[in-house]
């Protein structure tokens, strides 16, 4: 099977098969229907304002911005929340010794936005 470059993401596709059993007379499936259309469109504002140093860390991480950090959430590589901060201010230092060696995803809620980046743990 290959895809239909020309199907739209808000458009349906119709289809049958011929099954054949043994030597007889092919039988046709019903038709099926596929519609396709967008389920979900969520826009986060960016906040390209922050940042985070250093990245691998080590023992601790110092996240800066322009507006003030709301929270942070910490996700495990499998995407489990390991830790979650409240903050109010432009900068936060987070203690990372307890984080085994690995990647992690910060996810910082500002006043302005979301942003989700990479850190590394040595």
């Amino acid at each position: 099977m290959k895809s239909n470059p020309n199907v739209q993401t808000t458009g349906h596709v119709t289809s049958n098969a011929n099954i054949f059993f043994d030597y007889n007379f092919p039988i046709e499936t019903n038709d099926a229907t596929t519609v396709f259309e967008t389920l979900s469109n969520q826009d986060f504002t960016k906040d390209a304002t922050i940042t985070i140093a250093p990245n691998p860390a080590e023992d601790s991480v110092t996240l800066s911005a322009q507006s003030n950090i709301n929270a942070i959430t910490i996700f495990d590589a499998q995407g489990r929340i390991v830790q979650f901060i409240k903050a109010d201010s432009l900068q936060k230092t987070i203690d990372v010794n307890h984080l085994k060696t690995g990647m992690y995803i910060l996810e910082i809620q500002t006043e302005t936005g979301k942003k989700v980046e990479k850190l590394m743990k040595k």
